[in-house]
Protein backbone atom coordinates (compact mmCIF):
# COMPACT_ATOMS: atom_id res chain seq x y z
CA UNK A 1 0.00 0.00 0.00
CA UNK A 2 1.12 3.72 -0.75
CA UNK A 3 0.34 6.87 0.62
CA UNK A 4 1.21 10.21 -0.89
CA UNK A 5 1.41 13.97 1.16
CA UNK A 6 2.50 16.81 -0.94
CA UNK A 7 3.95 20.32 0.75
CA UNK A 8 6.11 23.01 0.53
CA UNK A 9 9.24 24.18 1.83
CA UNK A 10 8.87 28.33 2.55
CA UNK A 11 10.98 30.58 2.27
CA UNK A 12 10.76 34.42 3.14
CA UNK A 13 14.24 36.15 3.06
CA UNK A 14 16.81 34.46 4.67
CA UNK A 15 14.06 32.33 6.56
CA UNK A 16 11.68 29.03 6.39
CA UNK A 17 8.60 28.43 7.94
CA UNK A 18 8.03 25.17 10.12
CA UNK A 19 5.68 23.82 12.06
CA UNK A 20 5.50 21.38 15.04
CA UNK A 21 2.38 19.06 14.23
CA UNK A 22 0.09 17.87 16.45
CA UNK A 23 0.12 14.16 14.98
CA UNK A 24 3.76 12.49 15.73
CA UNK A 25 4.52 15.69 17.69
CA UNK A 26 7.44 16.35 15.59
CA UNK A 27 8.40 19.53 13.74
CA UNK A 28 8.56 20.06 9.94
CA UNK A 29 7.04 21.61 7.22
CA UNK A 30 3.33 21.71 6.32
CA UNK A 31 1.98 19.47 4.02
CA UNK A 32 -0.71 17.31 3.60
CA UNK A 33 -3.06 15.04 1.16
CA UNK A 34 -4.25 15.48 -1.87
CA UNK A 35 -7.94 16.04 -2.05
CA UNK A 36 -10.35 14.70 -5.19
CA UNK A 37 -9.05 15.94 -8.32
CA UNK A 38 -6.90 18.10 -7.10
CA UNK A 39 -3.36 18.79 -8.48
CA UNK A 40 0.13 18.47 -6.56
CA UNK A 41 0.79 21.98 -6.98
CA UNK A 42 -2.94 23.13 -5.65
CA UNK A 43 -2.47 20.65 -2.61
CA UNK A 44 0.74 22.19 -1.78
CA UNK A 45 -0.88 25.79 -1.75
CA UNK A 46 -3.81 24.87 -0.16
CA UNK A 47 -2.18 22.49 2.50
CA UNK A 48 0.56 25.85 3.63
CA UNK A 49 -2.40 28.21 3.96
CA UNK A 50 -4.72 25.83 5.39
CA UNK A 51 -1.68 24.77 8.32
CA UNK A 52 -0.39 28.55 8.88
CA UNK A 53 -2.46 31.33 7.16
CA UNK A 54 0.65 31.63 4.41
CA UNK A 55 -0.18 32.54 0.57
CA UNK A 56 3.01 30.98 -1.18
CA UNK A 57 4.25 31.54 -5.08
CA UNK A 58 5.64 27.72 -6.06
CA UNK A 59 9.41 27.43 -7.47
CA UNK A 60 9.66 25.52 -10.14
CA UNK A 61 11.68 23.03 -7.60
CA UNK A 62 10.35 20.28 -6.39
CA UNK A 63 11.94 17.61 -4.09
CA UNK A 64 10.49 13.58 -3.35
CA UNK A 65 11.48 12.08 -0.18
CA UNK A 66 10.12 7.92 0.72
CA UNK A 67 10.22 5.58 3.16
CA UNK A 68 8.21 3.26 5.27
CA UNK A 69 5.83 3.50 7.66
CA UNK A 70 6.07 1.58 11.02
CA UNK A 71 2.43 0.26 9.66
CA UNK A 72 4.58 -1.13 6.66
CA UNK A 73 3.06 1.90 4.46
CA UNK A 74 5.43 3.39 1.46
CA UNK A 75 4.86 6.64 2.08
CA UNK A 76 6.05 9.39 -0.40
CA UNK A 77 6.04 12.90 0.27
CA UNK A 78 6.86 15.58 -2.35
CA UNK A 79 7.51 19.01 -0.87
CA UNK A 80 7.67 22.07 -3.73
CA UNK A 81 10.18 24.99 -2.71
CA UNK A 82 7.75 28.03 -2.13
CA UNK A 83 8.16 31.97 -1.51
CA UNK A 84 5.70 33.60 1.07
CA UNK A 85 3.67 36.49 -0.56
CA UNK A 86 2.89 37.44 3.43
CA UNK A 87 4.21 36.99 6.54
CA UNK A 88 1.66 36.70 9.65
CA UNK A 89 1.40 33.34 10.49
CA UNK A 90 -2.45 31.84 12.17
CA UNK A 91 -1.99 28.37 12.75
CA UNK A 92 -4.86 25.38 11.89
CA UNK A 93 -4.88 24.50 15.74
CA UNK A 94 -6.36 21.12 15.13
CA UNK A 95 -3.63 19.80 13.58
CA UNK A 96 -0.49 22.15 14.64
CA UNK A 97 0.83 22.91 17.97
CA UNK A 98 3.26 25.93 16.52
CA UNK A 99 4.92 27.71 13.18
CA UNK A 100 7.29 29.98 12.59
CA UNK A 101 9.88 31.18 11.08
CA UNK A 102 14.02 30.64 11.43
CA UNK A 103 17.23 31.18 9.87
CA UNK A 104 18.01 27.88 7.64
CA UNK A 105 20.85 26.81 9.80
CA UNK A 106 18.32 26.84 12.96
CA UNK A 107 15.92 25.07 10.99
CA UNK A 108 18.23 22.53 10.84
CA UNK A 109 18.91 22.29 13.96
CA UNK A 110 14.82 22.05 15.08
CA UNK A 111 13.40 19.91 12.28
CA UNK A 112 12.78 16.59 13.40
CA UNK A 113 13.60 13.78 10.52
CA UNK A 114 16.54 13.38 8.24
CA UNK A 115 14.93 13.61 5.31
CA UNK A 116 13.43 17.13 6.16
CA UNK A 117 17.05 18.48 6.61
CA UNK A 118 17.68 17.04 3.38
CA UNK A 119 15.02 18.41 1.46
CA UNK A 120 15.89 21.87 3.21
CA UNK A 121 19.45 21.91 2.57
CA UNK A 122 18.40 20.88 -1.75
CA UNK A 123 16.39 23.74 -1.48
CA UNK A 124 18.33 26.33 -0.07
CA UNK A 125 21.53 26.10 -2.17
CA UNK A 126 19.23 25.94 -5.38
CA UNK A 127 16.80 28.73 -4.51
CA UNK A 128 19.97 30.72 -3.15
CA UNK A 129 17.85 31.60 0.52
Amino acid sequence: MKELSVGAITFLEKKVLLIHQINGNHIGFPKGHIEINESPEKTALREVYEETGIKIKLESLSYSIKYKLKSGINKEVIYFCASALNNKIKIQTEEIHNAFWLEIEEALQKLTYDNDKKALKYFSKKFKA
